[in-house]
């Protein structure tokens, strides 16, 4: 699971955790889901250590987070703004094996926000939704689409134009940018 934003008021943040860090394990349990996160820590005790496995540039680190109750949702209303309005750089998702995904053209204000090193050229991926087959290929917000099915992808519109071209029931292999590694993901229809 990876960071996108940091709390400066939360224990995470006094604990050193970082944007950009992924989230492998809490207190020994392997971590693979958001939900799965929230349930773990859901379960500690208040006021307790807890022991998170993060990945930060390539290397794997423990950092111990004492765990804060959390603030009601009318305090983190006051605290943080509304959701962001959708981007006009947003595209209507295909009706596909990708259609879980959201992406959106790479600017300088996206890679400062997910932490993508800026050099990177693709399509950033910026929500992935839960129980969608995106979700089980192991894709994530931040990672960076630079092929589906071997075309290139620099532009919203390259990812269109590939994307249009997978059938409802076939499957799709994209070449990611996770924080400066290239991997390949299959996405299989269900």
């Amino acid at each position: 699971m990876l960071i996108s934003d940091v709390n400066e008021n939360g224990p995470s943040y006094a604990a050193g955790i970082k944007r950009g860090d992924v989230v492998v394990a809490f207190n020994g349990k392997e971590v693979q889901t958001v939900s799965q996160l929230r349930n773990l820590v859901a379960r500690t005790v208040v006021g307790k250590d807890a022991h998170v496995k993060v990945v930060r540039e390539g290397k794997e680190q423990v950092i111990s987070v004492k765990v804060a109750e959390r603030p009601s949702d009318e305090m983190l209303a006051k605290k943080e703004p509304g959701p962001p309005k959708e981007p006009e750089s947003t595209i209507k998702p295909p009706d596909n094996v990708l259609a879980s995904l959201r992406v959106q053209a790479l600017d300088n204000a996206l890679m400062s926000q997910l932490n993508i090193p800026s050099k990177t050229v693709g399509v950033a991926i910026t929500s992935v939704e839960p129980g969608g087959q995106a979700e089980a290929a192991g894709l994530q917000r931040g990672d960076v689409i630079q092929e589906v099915n071997h075309e290139t992808v620099k532009t919203l519109s390259d990812y269109q134009k590939a994307a249009e071209k997978i059938k409802k029931d076939e499957l799709a292999v994209l070449l990611v940018n996770r924080q400066g590694n290239s991997l390949f993901v299959a996405i299989n229809p269900k």
